[in-house]
């Protein structure tokens, strides 16, 4: 009789354990779901073009770093910068400013 008891307390003492248990399991199925869709997102993508020409260094640059998007903003601000020298240059010889 007492070690049925026993047996029967030790069961009830589990309990939160399972509990737990069963949550970190749910968790854990909910990522694994997560990673599995991800991974068919991925694998229904196209595949990308082989590159015609091996990489040079302002293609590497150009990986790491957009010179591209930089190099229009500078533009952009030398070229108004410029502009604005000039109109300020031409209103001071007219007497303007």
């Amino acid at each position: 009789m007492i070690g049925l008891l026993e047996s029967i307390f030790d069961f009830v003492q589990a309990v939160p354990d399972m509990i737990l248990w069963a949550g970190e399991t749910a968790i854990n199925g909910l990522f694994e779901g997560l990673a599995n869709a991800a991974a068919l997102a991925v694998e229904t993508l196209p595949s990308l073009p082989e590159p015609s020409a091996p990489p040079t260094i302002d293609a590497w640059m150009n990986w790491f770093y957009p010179v591209a998007g930089v190099m229009a903003v500078a533009a952009t601000v030398v070229t108004a910068y410029v502009t604005f020298l000039a109109v300020r240059q031409v209103l001071k010889i007219a007497g303007i400013l």
